[in-house]
């Protein structure tokens, strides 16, 4: 009897990186609750292209396949609306 493939479904509309570009999740599918596999859509052009999960990033990659900081420092970016009280 086959596997059924499920999951996927909070995966969708989410934005991820391959690479230097923007990607969103248009589907994905997998064994159980896991997701192995993506169809995503470039945003940049509006490809779709199906590849497996691994390999997307939160944020883009820069020189040498490190990821960008998130500040200048690496320090954390002061709150906003705080009275310092």
């Amino acid at each position: 009897m086959p596997r059924e493939l499920v999951g996927g479904t909070r995966l969708v509309g989410r934005r991820y990186f391959l690479g230097s570009r923007e990607v969103e999740i248009v589907t994905g599918w997998g064994p159980g609750a896991t997701v192995r596999n993506v169809a995503i859509r470039f945003l940049d052009d509006g490809t779709v292209l199906v590849r497996p999960f691994r390999g997307l990033t939160r944020q883009p990659r820069t020189r040498a396949g490190q990821h960008k900081a998130r500040t200048p420092s690496g320090a954390r970016a002061p709150r906003v609306g705080t009275s310092g009280c």
